[in-house]
C-alpha cells in the first residue's frame, strides 16, 4: 500500500507525456485506487488561459464530464480552488440535486470513493488538483497514510508537469539574437523606443526594427503580448 519515496521520485525521469502517465497509473493501481485525474490550469498575463489533464478517469466519463462542465458544480473543484487541504470524498459534500445527479453518474463509471489534493502556484497562478478515485470506499481505515502519499504524489506530478513542459517549451521557442533580447527586455522595464535607443546608442527605427522581429518570431501582435510571452518562455 505505501510506497518508497523513490517511486514518486521516479516520476522526474520521465522523458514525456506518455511516460508519465503510464508510471502514475502504476502508483495509483498500488494505493489502492483505480482512477486518477491531474489537472493544472496556468494563466499568464496577456496570454490565453492554459489548461493541462493527464487523465486516468474512463475515457466516457471524462468527455461527459468535460462536455456538461461538471466542474461548475463539482464540490470537489470547489474545495480545491480555495484551500490547500486535501479533501476526502463523502457522499454528503454532493448536497444538491445537480451535484448529487453528477454523483450518481461518476459511480456508474467507477468512480465513486476518493481523494482530492489542491495544487496552487504563484508563478504562473496555476491552480489543479489530483484526483484519486475508486469504485469502493478503499480508502476506510487508513486515511492518514492515504493522504500523505496523495500529497506526495501531486507534488511530484506537479514538477513531472512541469519538467516536461519546460523542456518542451524550450524545443519550442524561438532564438533570439543578441540585440534583439537587449530590446525586449528594455521594453519590458518599461522603456520606450526612444528610451532604448538612447541606451543603446542607435537609432529609434533600429529599436523598432529589432522589436517586430522578436513579435514575429514569438507569433504576436502587440509589443505587450511579447513581453508576456516572453517572460513565459523564460527569454526575459
Amino acid at each position: 500500500m505505501l510506497q518508497p519515496l523513490s517511486k514518486f521520485e521516479n516520476l522526474l525521469q520521465c522523458k514525456s507525456f506518455a511516460d508519465l502517465h503510464k508510471k502514475t497509473s502504476g502508483i495509483v493501481q498500488e494505493l489502492g485506487f483505480e482512477h486518477f485525474l491531474f489537472g493544472l490550469r496556468m494563466e499568464i498575463v496577456g496570454q490565453p488561459t492554459e489548461d493541462f489533464v493527464l487523465s486516468g478517469y474512463p475515457e466516457r466519463w471524462w468527455e461527459a464530464y468535460q462536455e456538461h462542465d461538471f466542474d461548475r458544480i463539482d464540490p470537489i473543484v470547489a474545495h480545491c480552488k480555495t484551500s490547500h487541504r486535501p479533501l476526502l470524498w463523502e457522499r454528503e459534500q454532493y448536497s444538491n440535486a445537480y451535484a448529487a445527479a453528477m454523483f450518481e453518474e461518476a459511480a456508474m463509471f467507477g468512480i465513486r470513493s476518493g481523494v482530492s489534493v489542491p495544487l496552487h502556484g504563484s508563478v504562473r497562478r496555476e491552480f489543479g488538483l489530483l484526483s484519486l478515485a475508486s469504485d469502493d470506499a478503499c480508502i476506510d481505515g487508513y486515511t492518514e497514510q492515504i493522504l500523505g502519499q496523495s500529497q506526495l504524489l501531486a507534488s511530484f506530478l506537479y514538477e513531472a508537469v512541469q519538467k516536461i513542459a519546460a523542456k518542451q517549451l524550450n524545443v519550442l521557442s524561438p532564438t533570439l539574437t543578441p540585440r534583439e533580447h537587449e530590446c525586449i527586455r528594455w521594453a519590458a522595464a518599461g522603456k520606450s523606443t526612444w528610451e532604448i535607443s538612447c541606451i543603446l546608442k542607435t537609432s529609434e527605427r533600429t529599436i523598432y526594427f529589432h522589436i517586430c522581429n522578436v513579435m514575429a518570431k514569438l507569433n504576436v501582435v502587440n509589443r505587450q503580448q511579447a513581453i508576456a510571452k516572453g517572460m513565459a518562455l523564460g527569454l526575459i
